[in-house]
C-alpha cells in the first residue's frame, strides 16, 4: 500500500496536560501504552454525569461514573514523558500495576470525556518501524502532538478510521498533514465528513501489514454504515486475535449506541454475527477499557439487544406509540435529560429493525404491533 513508511519525522515535544503524579517525577502525560488487558481492572474515576442507573439504562457501562474523568486518565500502566526526553519511560499509576508492557500496541486517551465517549476516544498505534495510527481522536492540538511524540519521529504507514465520526477522525487531516501518511476509511460514510482526506477507501477483507502482524479490515455496519473493525493476527502472541473494535463495543458495558439516520440495528446484529465466526480474542474498544473475552462479549451483546427488543415489544403492548413516549415505558421517567436524545435514537434503531422483521408496522410517528 501507498505511504511514507519508515520516513524520519521531526520530533515533537509534548506539552504537559493532566495531573501531577506521585513520587519525583511530576509530569504527567497523555502518550501511553497499557499492560495487556489490565485497564479492564483500573480503578474508576468519580464523574458528575447522569446517576449510574440512567446511565446504564442508555449505554450500560460498568464502569462508575467515568463520563466525567479528568484529562489523561490512563488505568492502571502508562508511559510517562519526562521533560526534553527522547523516548518515553514506564511508570506504574496504580500500586497494582502490572510492569510488563508490549511496544508493538501503544493507546493514548484524547481529553474528550463525555456521557457518550465515557473517558475519551483512544487512538491505538500498532507497530513501531511501519505502524498504523488507528482513530487519531478529535481535533485537540495537545493530543496530536502526543500522537506525533508516540510515533518518535517515524511516519506511520497508513491513518486507519473505523468509522467517520468527528471523535474518531477530525485528527486525521491534520496528522496525515504533518505525516504524509495515507487515510484510509471504508466507503458509505453519510454528510461528507473529513472531506476530502480519505486517500483510498478501505476494502472489507483488506489486510493492512505492519511490523507487529496483519491488521484486516472487517465491515461492521451497524453504528454508521462505513464501520470497520480491525482483526490482529500474525503478531505478538498476547494480541493473537485482537480486535480494534471503534465503536461496535463500548468497554466496562453491554452496549454501543445505535441510532438513525446512521445507525441501524438490523445491521448491528448482523455484525455480531460476523464477529462472532472470526472468533476474536480480546477486544479493544475506542471508549473504555479493553474486553478480555472476545466471544463473551459478543454474546453479550446480542443477549442486551434481544432484552431491548423485548422490552420494546411489551412496550407497545400497552398501545400504539412514537418513540417519544416510549422513552418513558422503557427507560423510565426518571431517564437523565442529557440522555433522553440517545435514548431515543436507540428506539428509533429498535423500531426499525422491528420493522424490518415484520413485528411492527408505522403510522406516521406511531408504532404498532402487527399481532395485535
Amino acid at each position: 500500500m501507498n505511504g511514507t513508511g519508515g520516513r524520519a519525522l521531526p520530533r515533537v515535544r509534548v506539552g504537559m496536560v493532566g495531573a501531577p503524579l506521585p513520587g519525583p517525577r511530576r509530569t504527567f502525560r497523555r502518550a501511553i501504552e497499557f499492560s495487556p488487558l489490565r485497564e479492564e481492572r483500573a480503578g474508576r474515576g468519580r464523574g458528575r454525569g447522569p446517576p449510574r442507573a440512567q446511565f446504564d439504562s442508555v449505554i450500560e457501562p460498568r464502569t462508575r461514573g467515568n463520563a466525567n474523568l479528568p484529562q489523561g486518565f490512563l488505568g492502571e500502566v502508562g508511559e510517562v514523558y519526562e521533560p526534553g526526553g527522547r523516548r518515553p519511560s514506564r511508570r506504574t499509576i496504580r500500586s497494582n500495576a502490572i510492569p510488563s508492557i508490549n511496544p508493538m500496541l501503544q493507546t493514548i486517551l484524547a481529553p474528550n470525556p463525555s456521557p457518550m465517549t465515557l473517558d475519551g476516544t483512544r487512538t491505538f498505534i500498532v507497530g513501531r518501524e511501519r505502524a498504523v495510527v488507528i482513530d487519531p481522536g478529535p481535533g485537540d492540538p495537545a493530543h496530536l502532538d502526543t500522537i506525533l511524540a508516540a510515533l518518535d519521529g517515524r511516519a506511520p504507514i497508513a491513518i486507519l478510521l473505523t468509522h467517520g465520526h468527528g471523535d474518531h477522525s477530525d485528527a486525521a487531516p491534520p496528522l496525515a498533514a504533518r505525516t504524509g501518511a495515507p487515510v484510509r476509511l471504508a466507503a458509505g460514510a453519510l454528510g461528507g465528513r473529513i472531506g476530502g482526506t480519505v486517500t483510498q477507501p478501505l476494502a472489507d477483507g483488506e489486510r493492512i501489514e505492519t511490523d507487529a502482524g496483519v491488521l484486516t479490515a472487517v465491515a461492521t455496519p451497524g453504528h454508521a454504515p462505513e464501520h470497520v473493525c480491525f482483526l490482529w493476527t500474525e503478531g505478538p502472541a498476547e494480541h493473537d486475535r485482537a480486535l480494534l473494535a471503534g465503536d461496535m463495543f463500548m468497554g466496562g458495558g453491554d452496549t454501543t449506541l445505535v441510532a438513525p439516520p446512521e445507525g441501524s440495528l438490523t445491521d448491528y446484529l448482523a455484525s455480531l454475527d460476523r464477529l462472532e465466526a472470526l472468533r476474536p480474542g480480546a477486544i479493544h474498544p475506542a471508549h473504555g477499557p479493553p474486553i478480555a473475552d472476545g466471544m463473551e462479549a459478543v454474546r453479550r451483546y446480542r443477549a442486551h439487544r434481544a432484552e431491548r427488543i423485548e422490552q420494546v415489544v411489551r412496550a407497545l403492548r400497552h398501545g400504539p406509540a412514537a418513540p417519544g413516549e416510549l422513552i418513558d415505558r422503557v427507560y423510565g421517567a426518571e431517564l437523565h435529560p442529557g440522555l433522553r436524545g440517545a435514548a431515543e435514537g436507540s428506539l428509533r434503531a429498535i423500531l426499525a429493525h422491528l420493522a424490518d422483521t415484520g413485528r411492527v408496522r408505522a403510522s406516521g410517528e406511531r408504532h404498532h404491533l402487527t399481532d395485535t
